[in-house]
């Protein structure tokens, strides 16, 4: 296909050059408009949209001949393409979608014409096309587009919208959930959760008390627990139970397979399954959730008979981080220290939401102590680590380190010095939370490690938001990191400014805010807003001046920062 293109390409070149100009573009044009209506026809055949049993969409992608018969007619294609797609099947408008998305800056200005004619049939597929990839010419159109009569459009617009990181985007995306109909808000509640804004999680509840399909709940639930709003604890809680409940002994974990064969396949699951499905999740999202008092009830599943709602009930009480659980928690850590059932404590302790064991639980009660806090929890650990033996013994030390224990931070010190990365990452992690100025000394230290990802790990954890004690090994490393490999690590050098820094930090980010990398100059309007609350502008990769606009996780953080430090 491709010597093809070219063959006639170098013929109409000999051509021309014995013929009047006006005669030869007549010619070229009409080849031209021959050769795109013969290639969207093959486009047409290759059958790249269809329907599964199940009633999946599944899309295809232009053959590897068409892309490169269309890279060689050029830009002199896109206005045939324009003209061809209200005119051909659905098959057709994708290939074409697709065809656009790659065709330089020219492509994107077309779709927008074609997005922006509302009588154009199938402006769905152009949206479907162009899937990721959010030029400022189409993030501009999506803008417009939230509010177009067109049901299906306004809705793709929405999810698109939610995912371009646009700052205008998610104030209107805010303004959806308040105004617009109960569908198109649902739509916009879901885009504004994955940016980890809260603004229409009241939707997202209401939606979950009503929903029955389990694809659309478990969507509802990871939404829920990705906003990380603390009003969805309790219904998150509720449905964790109940869920539970109809759980069997002998039902496997959920897993990435459980997923497979969206539509149909969900409603064949029996309750048992479906509710393993809904509990792991809910149990997920909780787990990504602050402080809330969980119903008395999840201390019970902790005694369940299946290993995965015990996995599951742990992770619960670990989000929440009740005092109240600490008895609980105590004596699974006692009869884990007493009969010693763990093989391979690195793996279990590292794949929290791997397939579940009995030996997992220690671990986790670990993990829910060390959340709860406080000297109740920190005297379980400790009665825990002096019993344990030597698999499970590392594991509490980093617990015990991060809840200001100081041979726990003298062993999460010497573990974070060792050749076992697993450990390593842990202690190094657990030692940002203590507030032992030993524990900062050493991440201050390690920032200098000749290691770029133990130096950048050491920066993200001393990055804790009021740590002033960071804001000079911060600066250090932002010298270092401005060329060269560690170039990669600005981004968490900036946020981490923001966080612990002060006036010197403020200079340094409004010198980042016009680094050539567009998501280092993101980092750094992120950056000044949690030192100042300004909402700076940058340039966006769209090469379009953009308004920093922070979504509620943003605030917390700032609201934490500005509490008095730890």
């Amino acid at each position: 296909m491709r010597l093809h293109v070219l063959l006639a390409a170098a013929v109409l070149a000999l051509v021309s050059s014995s013929l009047p100009a006006a005669e030869v573009r007549v010619d070229t044009d009409s080849w031209i408009r021959e050769e795109v209506a013969r290639l969207v026809k093959l486009m047409e055949r290759e059958k790249l949209v269809t329907w599964t049993r199940g009633g999946t969409l599944s899309l295809g992608s232009p053959s590897a001949d068409v892309v490169a018969s269309f890279a060689a007619l050029g830009d002199a294609a896109i206005p045939e393409l324009v003209d061809l797609y209200p005119k051909v099947s659905d098959s057709g408008k994708y290939g074409i979608a697709r065809i656009l998305s790659g065709a330089g800056a020219m492509g994107p200005r077309a779709a927008v014409q074609l997005l922006r004619g509302r009588s154009v049939p199938g402006r769905k597929w152009i949206i479907q096309g162009f899937q990721g990839s959010f030029s400022g010419p189409l993030v501009a159109a999506y803008r417009e587009l939230v509010r177009d009569p067109d049901r299906e459009v306004a809705e793709r617009a929405v999810i698109e919208l939610g995912e371009s990181e646009d700052d205008q985007g998610l104030i209107l995306l805010r303004q959806l959930v308040r105004e617009a109909d109960p569908q198109l808000a649902l739509k916009a509640a879901l885009a504004l959760a994955f940016q980890k804004d809260s603004g229409g999680v009241a939707v997202l509840i209401d939606r979950l008390g009503v929903a029955t399909q389990t694809i659309e709940r478990i969507k509802l639930i990871q939404a829920l627990g990705t906003a990380g709003a603390p009003e969805a604890a309790g219904p998150l809680v509720d449905l964790f139970v109940r869920a539970a409940g109809s759980v069997g002994e002998d039902e496997p974990p959920a897993s990435s397979q459980s997923l497979g064969g969206f539509g149909a396949r969900y409603r064949k699951l029996p309750d048992s399954a479906r509710g393993m499905l809904e509990a792991s999740y809910a149990g997920a999202a909780l787990a990504s959730l602050s402080r809330r008092a969980p119903r008395p009830a999840v201390e019970k599943l902790t005694r369940h008979d299946n290993p995965a709602i015990r996995r599951l009930a742990l992770q619960v009480l670990a989000a929440t981080a009740d005092p109240s659980a600490v008895p609980t928690l105590q004596e699974i850590l006692r009869s884990a220290t007493e009969t010693s059932p763990l093989s391979r404590i690195s793996d279990t302790f590292a794949a929290m939401v791997a397939p579940s064991r009995s030996e997992q639980d220690p671990l986790l009660a670990a993990q829910a102590l060390r959340q709860i806090g406080g000297d109740e929890a920190r005297a379980a650990l400790v009665r825990g680590y002096d019993r344990a033996t030597a698999p499970l013994k590392p594991w509490l030390a980093i617990c015990l380190a991060a809840l200001d224990h100081q041979p726990g931070v003298d062993s999460a010190i010497q573990l974070a010095r060792g050749a076992d990365p697993e450990l390593k990452v842990a202690a190094i992690s657990a030692l940002g939370f203590s507030r032992s100025s030993r524990a900062r000394e050493f991440l201050v230290w390690l920032v200098g490690s000749p290691d770029m990802q133990v130096r950048l790990l050491a920066a993200s954890s001393l990055s804790r938001p009021g740590n002033g004690a960071a804001e000079r090994p911060l600066l250090g490393l932002l010298e270092r990191s401005r060329k060269g490999p560690d170039r990669q690590g600005l981004s968490v050098v900036a946020l981490g400014l923001g966080l612990a820094g002060g006036a010197p930090s403020l200079r340094e980010l409004e010198a980042l805010l016009k680094d050539p990398d567009a998501s280092v100059r993101r980092a750094a309007a992120v950056g000044v807003y949690y030192l100042t609350g300004e909402r700076r502008t940058y340039l966006n990769p769209w090469g379009v001046q953009s308004r920093f606009e922070p979504a509620t996780f943003h605030v917390r953080l700032r609201n934490e920062k500005l509490a008095p430090e730890r």
